[in-house]
């Protein structure tokens, strides 16, 4: 038996563009990195709490990294700070962003060959980012 369960949570954030390049730059080289380092390794790495880089890469708090902890981040991973930093001038100062956020948990059901029944289980969140205006 399957049953699968959805939450669908939508907000509207403004955030300027620096921080959204910041944002994405530090999730390239995370994910990218040999071998991959997770959220939360990033996180307790740098010396803050486990939650502290999910918080920021998926926009639950209005959270963006500060230079001392881009700074951290580099220094993690062997980088200089400039390594992080647009190479490119920014023209553009602040975007207004629709986040969807879907939770979806599944269940199910399996008997074992022993008779018992077992229940699992698994949730995880899928993000939608959309730029929807600019703004100056």
């Amino acid at each position: 038996m399957y049953r699968p369960n959805y939450l669908k949570l939508r907000k509207k954030i403004i955030i300027s563009v620096i921080d959204l390049y910041l944002i994405d730059k530090v999730r390239e080289v995370r994910s990218f990195s040999e071998p991959y380092v997770s959220q939360s390794a990033l996180s307790l790495g740098i010396g803050f709490a486990q939650d502290f880089i999910g918080q920021v890469e998926s926009f639950s708090e209005d959270r963006i990294y500060s230079l001392r902890q881009l700074n951290l981040i580099a220094n993690y991973f062997n980088l200089g700070l400039n390594d992080l930093l647009p190479q490119e001038k920014i023209n553009d100062d602040l975007l207004e962003l629709e986040i969807e956020m879907i939770k979806t948990t599944s269940t199910k059901f399996k008997l074992t060959n022993t008779g018992m029944l077992l229940k699992i289980t698994v949730s995880f969140m899928v993000g939608f980012l959309q730029v929807t205006r600019l703004t100056s």
